[in-house]
């Protein structure tokens, strides 16, 4: 949630041109970012109470509820077979 608080924002930052030339640097912010249940080690988290709790998390700190399921990784033990159950869930 902070990040995708943090992204929302403009900001500016040291970086290098495409020369190679040091640079201050600035973005606008990003109003689409999303969060990723990837599970983790607390298990999977991609069933419905999990999904549902992360959506009123975003909401509670005035985000959109965007968010996206990983059927792989933790949310399907890291076995690829279990992927299409994952987003069937």
């Amino acid at each position: 949630v902070d990040a995708i608080r943090s992204a929302r924002s403009p900001h500016w930052f040291p970086s290098l041109t495409r020369e190679g030339a040091p640079a201050v640097l600035g973005t606008s912010g990003n109003d689409k970012g999303h969060l990723v249940l990837r599970g983790g080690s607390q298990g999977p988290n991609h069933d419905v109470a999990s999904v549902a709790a992360a959506a009123e998390l975003l909401r509670r700190h005035d985000l959109p509820p965007y968010l996206m399921v990983d059927c792989s990784h933790a949310n399907s033990g890291k076995d690829p077979a279990r992927q299409p159950a994952v987003a069937e869930e």
